[in-house]
């Protein structure tokens, strides 16, 4: 709707070779277009940092259709509610930008089917609450299956809930997408030592499988002189030699 009314706006200025109009519009629409998503994905949330030049447009636009009305009164009335519109809208946006979780509860609420959006609300749960944020997360992925920030984060989540294995499968699906990523092989590798860690009473030999499963993660990441990597090298082959001791 919004694009059929400037289009026909456009076009009756152009009829009437109404130069003001044609550049309010050029001004508030070519700007726009790089970040508008028709021509490629931006990567990014629409919010006012992109609608600065395009704002300049806009008001151009008001400015010349307030100043053609011959009736004063009526002007003033114009100018009047115009201002007093664009000062409330002004007022309740600077209310979202009070913390990040009222900026992007705002922005789930403007777009909630926003790669983005759906992730930077989720990861704001991550540590205080996992399962609030994982349910946002996943939308996330099931929306854009490759969105392998998003799950990444599931399996950060996940991992604060103490559902090790359950991370462990969001790991491994980002370790499809990005098989050399070192922060997701480490933490796919912590996970198992704490699971493991986790079956030591119950299961002495699975939980023994882990920790040299976790210990094989760690590879790559040792031979590039990752210092963590190395420190929970050495907890790790701590604990597989205790186990076995145990398990014999």
């Amino acid at each position: 709707l919004s694009f059929g009314l400037l289009i026909a706006i456009g076009v009756s200025a152009f009829r009437k070779k109404d130069g003001v109009v044609m550049w309010s519009l050029a001004l508030t629409v070519i700007p726009f277009i790089p970040a508008s998503n028709i021509l490629f994905p931006v990567g990014t949330e629409l919010a006012e940092r992109l609608l600065y030049i395009p704002s300049m447009g806009y008001c151009l636009f008001v400015g010349h259709v307030m100043g053609r009305c011959k009736n004063f009164p009526i002007k003033k009335l114009a100018f009047a509610i115009v201002v007093t519109a664009m000062t409330w809208k002004c007022i309740i946006r600077c209310q979202d930008w009070k913390n990040e979780t009222s900026l992007f509860t705002s922005a789930l609420d403007i777009c909630p089917t926003s790669l983005k959006v759906l992730n930077n609300y989720g990861q704001l749960f991550i540590k205080s609450d996992p399962a609030h944020a994982i349910p946002y997360l996943e939308k996330a992925t099931s929306i854009h299956e490759k969105y392998t920030i998003a799950q990444f984060n599931i399996g950060i989540a996940h991992k604060v809930a103490g559902n090790f294995l359950a991370a462990k499968k969001s790991f491994d699906k980002v370790l499809e997408r990005r098989p050399s990523d070192g922060q997701t092989i480490f933490i796919l590798a912590e996970c198992m030592f704490l699971h493991a860690k986790e079956l030591f009473q119950s299961d002495v030999e699975a939980s023994r499988r882990y920790m040299i499963e976790a210990n094989s993660l760690l590879d790559i990441l040792v031979d590039s002189r990752n210092l963590q990597a190395l420190q929970l090298r050495c907890e790790i082959v701590s604990n597989v030699a205790e186990y076995s001791k145990v398990a014999e």
